[in-house]
Order: structure tokens, then C-alpha cells, then sequence
């Protein structure tokens, strides 16, 4: 079928063949990763959260599971799937007996520059971790670090600086 001059075919058909092709392409590149003796983190968004008979990101079935199952993430970044919500908890659940660490990813992009950012950030990495998560991902970091042309890094924000002392 030529699905670009019709819209009559298999969606979830379509949508599994391209997740498998995706996953496919994930096998490859942690086996390259493998061959050089790095760890590889997949991402799982929540936009992943839906069987390709509903649809899915890019019309894609993201299949997570297949990817844990056969070792492909050294770790999983958790993008914008909040803490103890179901999706999170079924993520867990899979990644925890496989030793798969679990890191929280929330947007942030300008949230340090509102009044109470800091305070937001703090409660974000608590919940975070409260809920079992391994790690916290700030994204977006360009907003709050910059490189210095002597190659050090300056921290934008005074009051993540204390947050991110204190918490970790």
C-alpha cells in the first residue's frame, strides 16, 4: 500500500513496523556502544504511553519493554513521566528486577528564573526520588550553565547551585 496516497491501511500495523525498525536500530548502536565499553541510556517519554492501536509519537509504537528485556539500556531517562503516576510505576516495575536505573526527567528549561524555581526544583528532585527514581535530569542545562573560554563551567543561577549542593 502506498500511504502516501491513501489513507486506507493498517495504522497499528504501521506503527509496529516502525518501532521495530526503531528498536532495531537500538540493537545496532548498543552494540556498538558495547564494543566500546560505554554505557548506552535509552529515553521513555510519556508520549510514549499508548498501544499503536490508539497511536503513539511520531506514529510509532515505542516498545521500552523489548528494550529492557533484551539488556539494550544501560539505563532509562524517564522524560516528562512524573513520579508515582501509573505510567512511572509500570516503567519501575520493569526496569527494577533488571538492575535498569531510572532517571527522572522533568522540563525546566526557564523554570530556575521564576520566583520559587528553586523551591520547585528542590521539591521535583525529592519527589523524584521518594518515588524510587535512580537519578534527576535537569533539561534543560544550557539554560542554567555556561562553558567559559577557559573551559570551566559557570552556573547561571546562585540558588540551583545550593539546591543541586544540597540534594546531591
Amino acid at each position: 500500500v502506498d500511504i502516501l496516497a491513501t489513507d486506507d491501511f493498517d495504522r497499528e500495523a504501521w506503527r509496529r513496523l516502525r518501532g521495530e525498525a526503531y528498536t532495531q536500530f537500538c540493537r545496532e548502536a548498543c552494540a556498538l556502544v558495547d564494543g566500546y565499553g560505554k554505557r548506552l541510556g535509552l529515553h521513555v517519554s510519556a508520549s510514549m504511553d499508548m498501544p499503536p492501536a490508539e497511536g503513539g509519537a511520531m506514529e510509532m509504537h515505542w516498545d521500552w519493554r523489548t528494550w529492557l528485556e533484551e539488556g539494550l539500556a544501560d539505563s532509562i531517562t524517564l522524560k516528562e513521566v512524573w513520579p508515582n503516576t501509573r505510567f512511572e510505576r509500570e516503567i519501575l516495575s520493569a526496569a527494577r528486577p533488571l538492575g535498569v536505573p531510572a532517571i527522572f526527567c522533568p522540563y525546566a528549561n526557564t523554570l530556575w528564573a521564576v520566583p520559587g524555581g528553586e523551591r520547585i526544583v528542590r521539591d521535583r528532585i525529592r519527589s523524584a526520588r521518594a518515588a524510587g527514581n535512580d537519578g534527576f535530569q535537569y533539561y534543560e542545562c544550557a539554560s542554567v550553565l555556561r562553558a567559559q573560554p577557559d573551559g570551566t563551567l559557570k552556573m547561571l543561577q546562585p540558588g540551583l547551585r545550593r539546591v543541586f549542593q544540597e540534594e546531591f
